[in-house]
């Protein structure tokens, strides 16, 4: 049984859209490889107390990579992150409104 709701970090993670790298050295030189997601940055949103709240986000900050996801990570007493209570993937969009 929990404790009830607690203070958690509102967690952005963004990532680069699918490249394809030529590896140039070990074993697999030569070959190809598409690394899906990269996290190419990490952001604190804001705090949440266990009610329902609402950010927003700019879309030109999404539309320049691959997307994001946000995360809800608990905070220990100790301040440091705990397990990630909740997420949501956001995806650039296809095309934006003028």
């Amino acid at each position: 049984a929990g404790t009830g709701p607690s203070d958690a970090h509102v967690v952005i993670v963004y990532f680069d859209p699918p490249q394809t790298i030529k590896i140039g050295k070990g074993e697999n030189t030569g070959r190809s490889m598409t690394y899906w997601n990269a996290v190419s940055g990490i952001q604190t949103a804001g705090m949440w107390h266990g009610k329902a709240q609402r950010y927003e986000l700019p879309m030109s900050v999404i539309s320049k990579k691959g997307g994001c996801a946000v995360l809800l990570q608990s905070v220990g007493k100790d301040g440091l992150p705990g397990p990630i209570l909740g997420a949501a993937l956001i995806h650039k969009p296809a095309h934006s409104r003028p």
